[in-house]
């Protein structure tokens, strides 16, 4: 398990102008991935908090400009990760908790081969009518030489988080609607 934080957007922001932004889960699901050994990874990323660098109004004005609205943001996530091995590949029960540089110094095949089984989206809605969605990438799966404490092999996982936002409905309808109407000027017959 590990926690990241990520910021999206600039960072010459005033942070005393952050807004610590609530959220409701919307859908929340494991992905899976098959190691080349009959393994299943499970992964999960899970969104703990939000906090928000531009306001609803600030990104409105932006789209009645008719430009691009800039979000900026900061979100903190959890990941878990579980492992199911056939039982050829189960060892002794361990029940230490190893530090990275433990797991680390211990870990005997790099960059093992996996298919990806089953990825999606998690999704959450801010209280701004804002939606999130977020989903880890598993960038290298090394197997280590140690068990978890159901004798389970343990692969040290580097991941990585990828973020995609979604307007509230009225400010793309309105996105739409100046789009349209430029469009209309822009393009409009000279009689």
């Amino acid at each position: 398990m590990s926690q990241q934080e990520q910021t999206i957007g600039t960072n010459n922001i005033n942070k005393k102008l952050w807004a610590v932004s609530d959220f409701k889960i919307i859908s929340e699901t494991w992905d899976k991935h098959k190691t080349k050994d009959g393994s299943l990874l499970k992964a999960r990323v899970i969104l703990t908090s939000v906090r928000l660098e531009t306001s609803l109004n600030e990104i409105e004005a932006r789209v009645r400009a008719g430009e691009k609205p800039k979000i900026g943001l900061t979100f903190r996530t959890k990941n878990f990760f579980e492992i199911e091995s056939p039982p050829e590949l189960r060892g002794n029960p361990d029940t230490k908790q190893y530090s990275n540089e433990e797991l680390r110094a211990s870990i005997t095949e790099t960059d093992t081969d996996f298919n990806t089984i089953q990825q999606s989206w998690n999704s959450y809605e801010l209280e701004n009518g804002m939606t999130l969605k977020i989903r880890i990438s598993i960038v290298q799966l090394n197997k280590t030489s140690k068990f978890d404490d159901r004798g389970m092999p343990v692969y040290f996982v580097e991941s990585s988080v990828e973020l995609k936002t979604e307007l509230p409905d009225h400010l793309k309808e309105l996105a739409q609607k100046i789009k349209k109407d430029a469009e209309t000027l822009t393009f409009k017959p000279v009689s």
